[in-house]
């Protein structure tokens, strides 16, 4: 089973069931063993580690910082989350895309950069607007309310009930200024913020906002920079390691179900090649970008697509597994895989496993 996200339930009980049995928001595709969405949005593997900690984040309130190599899937499981806990299923086909995005109302997204100040994610007045209709004949100046755009981390505060808890990813917070996971302290402490308004006398104060129920908030960080202790104190820590050989091959599995049960031994072989490479990237250059998991996929669509489209192929996983090689030792769609110019320049070094074991075993 790939989906284990059916067991966090929006709030947390001890037996984590809802009126004795498991709820997914995952149909089983009838032709494989597999669990799919129905909008081609793909389950995300889970392990236990992930599904506890979130668990523990319901309990003791406390964000979820996850540090791990860059693709290795710490964005997305903040978004997976949102899926399980909100997408919905329609008999109208239709419709169907319409009822699985309900989980965009409940999940807010906070992308942070070196400029970004905790305000951004709170609000922005509209300062140009403000102007303009100060300087207009016969207009009053509105209420500074009426200027105020929320940002993610405000809207998330805003909608999160104990029922239906909103989730707000901060993602990469550490290419932000160093104080800046220090200004969040009492957003996450509190699940309250300020925000500007207007007294009985038009003088602009302050406002204080409380949620009516914690969001579950996910952090993530590629460590480029290190964190405050004060901050550090009040999260939970997850380490993501690079999916195992045997983890990418339900990750495959989870979204290229019809091409994975065709051509399985493909599949382990087009992995057991990309894990060497991988390596090879590593131990050969100096660079810092390395393949990820998401590339990993994008090769293996190029080589779907070859099946799907050429009946020399199609059907036919020894060809495939001939096919990795290129006839000049260079792995085939190596655009996919190699992203800079010291990897691409060394692509056949770099791709150079023992050649045999890109080719089937006799």
């Amino acid at each position: 089973m790939f989906l284990k996200f059916n067991v966090m339930n929006k709030k947390y009980k001890p037996y984590y069931k809802e009126n004795g049995k498991l709820i997914s928001k995952f149909r089983k595709n009838e032709n494989d063993d597999t669990l799919v969405p129905k909008v081609g949005k793909a389950p995300y593997v889970a392990s236990d580690e992930m599904v506890e900690i979130v668990r523990l984040a319901q309990i003791l309130n406390r964000p979820i910082l996850i540090k791990g190599e860059p693709g290795c899937g710490k964005t997305m499981l903040a978004k997976s989350i949102a899926m399980e806990w909100y997408a919905q299923e329609s008999d109208d086909e239709e419709k169907q895309k319409e009822a699985w995005n309900t989980y965009k109302n409940y999940f807010f997204e906070w992308h942070i950069k070196s400029t970004s100040k905790v305000s951004d994610g709170i609000y922005e007045v509209d300062h140009v607007k403000r102007l303009y209709d100060a300087n207009r004949e016969n207009r009053s100046l509105k209420p500074i309310d009426e200027y105020i755009n929320k940002g993610p981390m405000a809207l998330a505060l805003d909608k999160s009930t104990e029922d239906n808890p909103t989730i707000l990813l901060i993602d990469e917070i550490d290419k932000a200024d160093i104080d800046f996971p220090n200004d969040l302290l009492l957003e996450l402490d509190e699940s309250r913020y300020e925000i500007p308004t207007e007294n009985d006398e038009g003088e602009v104060v302050q406002k204080p906002v409380e949620a009516k129920h914690p969001p579950l908030v996910v952090i993530t960080s590629n460590d480029e920079r290190e964190l405050p202790a004060a901050f550090l104190r009040r999260c939970l820590f997850l380490w993501v390691e690079f999916p195992k050989p045997e983890v990418l091959g339900q990750i495959i599995q989870a979204h290229m179900p019809k091409f994975h049960k065709e051509h399985t031994d493909f599949v382990k072989k087009a992995i057991s090649v990309f894990n060497k490479v991988k390596e090879n990237i590593k131990t050969q250059t100096n660079e810092e970008k390395n393949i990820s998991t998401s590339e990993l996929i994008q090769w293996l669509q190029c080589f779907e697509w070859l099946n799907d489209s050429t009946d020399k192929f199609k059907g036919n996983t020894d060809k495939l597994i001939d096919h990795i090689y290129g006839e000049s030792g260079e792995l085939r769609y190596y655009s996919t895989l190699f992203k800079t110019y010291v990897s691409y320049k060394k692509r056949i070094e770099l791709s150079k496993i023992k050649k045999d074991e890109g080719k089937k075993s006799s």
